[in-house]
């Protein structure tokens, strides 16, 4: 009996090489088939959430910013209604990319009273600010801090907004009596209520990229492009359509324009524009004297996705100062910047 059990034994089937080899090989192909779905899926939900998270960013600017130019005030008073001004670089975002806009309109969302007081404050035109800062988002504008601080600054889009009876004592009593223009009123000092509805005096330059005004992050660069209809000195004859750019954006503008089949004057500025109901004044040229009328403003936003970020700051870090080697700036910027554009219509 012992000796059969051991014939049969002997005899039982097994697996040979080949077919363990080729067992191992099935199961390593369906294992790196599984681990490469999976991870693409990981990739795909990373890239769909920076994806989501770039595109609520250019809503945060770009809703705003819609709302207060189709709402902006321009009387017909001869004076200087809406500003724009390119006046520095912001880190490695060129000036033309930079633009500082001012202008007035009825501000829905604006602080309409003060800490425990329940009078409403009275009128709904507020003074507005837009414009693109650097800065350390944990402190406050113009305190230093610790050089990692210091160094890990990053871009954000700014909306401020003075309450409306504060810009009618100040802003719109200078412009209206004194012939002020919107920027001398944000270069000076005015009483703003803070994120707690205290009043106080403050620096309008610094108070403008405090935290309270923070509204969308990553924001790299804003493109301007104001459309006007230039009248003639026959008012019979058709206006004719010009579009006035940066001129830091000039050959861009004009190739966009040349490419989509648009016969527009494109006029380059330097310094700045400010607009009037029914005149432009540009670069400060009080001289010139044309009648041209607001039409539209094209706004195009390049916003870095979260990953892109994450790298500006790696290389702020490893370079030592906020404002990198521009030639990796711009890689950067190519490869994880995203461009989101608008058109805001006035009807005057």
């Amino acid at each position: 009996m012992p000796r059969l059990f051991s014939h049969f034994a002997a005899r039982r089937p097994a697996f040979t090489l080949i077919e363990v080899l080729t067992a191992t090989a099935i199961t390593v192909f369906i294992v790196l088939a599984v681990l490469f779905v999976t991870t693409e899926t990981f990739r795909a939900y990373d890239g769909a959430i920076a994806k989501l998270d770039t595109i609520t960013q250019a809503r945060a600017a770009l809703v705003p910013l819609q709302q207060d130019l189709e709402s902006a005030i321009i009387r017909n008073d001869g004076r200087v209604w809406m500003q724009v001004d390119h006046l520095l670089d912001t880190g490695n975002v060129k000036k033309g990319q930079a633009p500082v806009l001012m202008l007035f309109a009825p501000v829905p969302d604006r602080l309409k009273r003060i800490k425990e007081k329940t009078d409403l404050l009275p009128g709904d035109v507020c003074a507005i600010k837009y414009r693109i800062a650097q800065r350390s988002p944990f402190l406050p504008p113009g305190e230093k801090g610790s050089k990692e601080s210091m160094y890990l600054q990053t871009y954000g889009f700014y909306r401020a907004i003075v309450d409306a009876k504060e810009t009618f004592d100040v802003a719109l009593e200078g412009i209206v009596e004194g012939n002020r223009d919107p920027l001398d009123f944000w270069q000076g000092s005015a009483e703003v209520i803070d994120s707690d509805g205290n009043r106080h005096a403050q620096s309008l330059e610094e108070w403008a990229t405090g935290a309270q005004n923070y509204i969308a992050s990553n924001v790299v660069g804003v493109t301007l492009i104001f459309w006007f209809l230039e009248y003639g000195e026959d008012e019979n004859a058709k206006p004719q359509l010009k579009a006035f750019v940066h001129m830091d954006n000039m050959a861009s503008a004009q190739t966009a324009f040349q490419s989509a089949g648009i016969d527009v004057v494109v006029e380059a500025y330097n310094r700045g524009l400010k607009i009037k109901s029914g005149q432009i004044i540009v670069d400060d040229n009080v001289s010139e004297s044309k009648k041209r009328v607001l039409k539209s403003v094209d706004v195009s936003l390049v916003i870095l996705s979260p990953s892109g970020a994450k790298e500006l700051r790696g290389l702020q870090y490893t370079e030592g100062t906020v404002k990198v080697r521009q030639d990796k700036y711009d890689k950067l910027l190519e490869k994880q910047g995203e461009h989101f554009t608008a058109k805001i219509r006035f009807y005057q």
